[in-house]
């Protein structure tokens, strides 16, 4: 109790009940925002990861092509750029990539596809060829005709 010349007053100490109550709400509100950003967040950032190991593996069967006026059998494509990321940088993996050679290694077609349990909302498979084109599917699978967010997906 604290007195003045007015009277005695009881010194309030903590926080109302509505106090902690207002409190609740705004972190509550932050969450709702702030994981489904951090989500998307980490999905960009598998998906980078995913397109440069792709990009990565085209520049090894280019250099390949360069020097053997052939690119390499699919079991000499660098085991280090079958998974995304790369062997040895992560402990999970988020995509499997497979080397397809085709028309006597005279062309080739990389593929990421996702992998169980990450299962993002789109891009669910990357494909690379040796023509330059880039495909991308929402599905697991792709279908040989480009979708739509094949330029969302590859950023252009």
């Amino acid at each position: 109790m604290k007195c003045n010349i007015q009277g005695c007053y009881k010194i309030q100490q903590g926080f109302t009940l509505i106090e902690l109550m207002i409190v609740v709400v705004i972190v509550g509100i932050l969450a709702a925002i702030g994981i489904p950003s951090y989500r998307d967040y980490l999905e960009k950032g598998r998906l980078q990861t995913a397109k440069a190991i792709l990009m990565e593996g085209a520049q090894v069967l280019e250099r390949s092509y360069s020097l053997n006026n052939s690119y390499p059998a699919a079991a000499g494509y660098p085991s280090a750029l079958k998974t995304s990321p790369k062997t040895g940088e992560g402990t999970t993996t988020y995509f499997d990539i497979v080397y397809t050679p085709g028309n006597s290694n005279t062309t080739y077609t990389l593929v990421a596809t996702i992998k169980s349990p990450y299962s993002p909302t789109k891009c669910k498979v990357l494909q690379y060829d040796s023509s330059g084109a880039r495909t991308a599917s929402d599905t697991t699978a792709i279908s040989g005709a480009t979708t739509t967010s094949s330029a969302s997906c590859w950023g252009g």
